[in-house]
């Protein structure tokens, strides 16, 4: 299983958002994404939490054997509330009960949890039935609040702390944004993941050509011209304007100005661009921005 590469974590993190993916045609949900990178035979979670809030007798069978006592304890830590009005007490047990269910979650499709902080999270935002909106409880569901169990309302990815990717039922393709939008902290739990599936990589991949698309990142293999100072007055990539602390610093290949953090890596640049009257010498390791990196050197 792999790790994300550090170049695409830095390329998540600095593109300038919203950025909306190219087309999805899958049925799309929040978990399977998190969790699942889409796999078509994922099973739903909702199996599970079926289980655990005792509206089920017995966990599917699909469950891996590591996992029974986990949901087994979730199960048991929480028979005590779903019956009872809301309170503080049972707000805290869906905390504890969601953060639990999302580290056993990862762990059956395949996440590893990490103990240690990482540049990946999984976040969950889990349903908390408080007296605020009990009408729209009911409405939703048909059912007393004091009768809800444990559940979750959304889940997704997040990098470096700031930058979430997500989904949702009906939305057709990912989303990047750099913060966790309608989300109250008390109602989020998440978990650092050590590792997550290839797809899920080849999918960030296939988000962030989105941007590299875009006319200005397509750079032919021929010299480039190097971009006036006056062109730009901000990074070209993640859109931080220049100052006396922020400088511009030109990409070898395809001239365009970043700032120091979106030009930091280094290559083999067949034909560097080079600023107007110097002479550029072909094939030589040089400064390239996050959009022309490409591992090789």
């Amino acid at each position: 299983m792999p790790v994300v590469p550090p170049k695409i974590i830095r390329a998540v993190t600095r593109c300038p958002e919203p950025l909306n993916g190219p087309a999805i045609s899958k049925d799309l949900a929040c978990w399977n994404w998190a969790l699942a990178a889409f796999n078509a035979n994922a099973h739903p979670i909702g199996e599970l939490y079926d289980y655990v809030n005792g509206w089920q007798p017995n966990l599917p069978a699909w469950v891996p054997g590591p996992v029974i006592p986990v949901l087994q304890g979730i199960r048991a830590d929480y028979a005590g509330f779903p019956g009872q009005a809301y309170s503080e007490p049972k707000r805290v047990a869906m905390e504890r009960n969601s953060r639990a269910m999302l580290s056993a979650l990862c762990g059956i499709y395949g996440l590893p949890v990490s103990a240690d902080e990482t540049d990946v999270e999984v976040g969950l935002k889990f349903e908390d039935w408080s007296p605020q909106k009990p009408r729209e409880i009911q409405q939703n569901h048909g059912e007393r609040l004091d009768s809800l169990g444990i559940g979750y309302e959304h889940m997704w990815l997040r990098f470096k702390k700031k930058t979430t990717v997500e989904t949702w039922v009906n939305r057709g393709a990912l989303l990047l944004r750099h913060q966790e939008q309608d989300h109250v902290h008390e109602k989020v739990v998440r978990i650092f993941v050590s590792q997550v599936l290839a797809n899920h990589i080849a999918m960030l991949g296939d988000l962030l050509r989105v941007r590299k698309a875009a006319p200005m990142f397509i750079h032919p293999a021929v010299r480039q011209p190097w971009d006036p100072d006056s062109a730009a007055d901000r990074c070209t990539w993640c859109r931080a304007s220049f100052s006396m602390l922020t400088r511009r610093h030109h990409c070898r290949a395809c001239g365009h100005i970043f700032c120091d953090d979106c030009t930091s890596q280094t290559e083999m640049v067949a034909s560097p661009s080079t600023r107007p009257g110097s002479t550029a010498t072909n094939n030589t390791v040089e400064r390239v921005c996050d959009t022309c990196f490409t591992g090789n050197t």
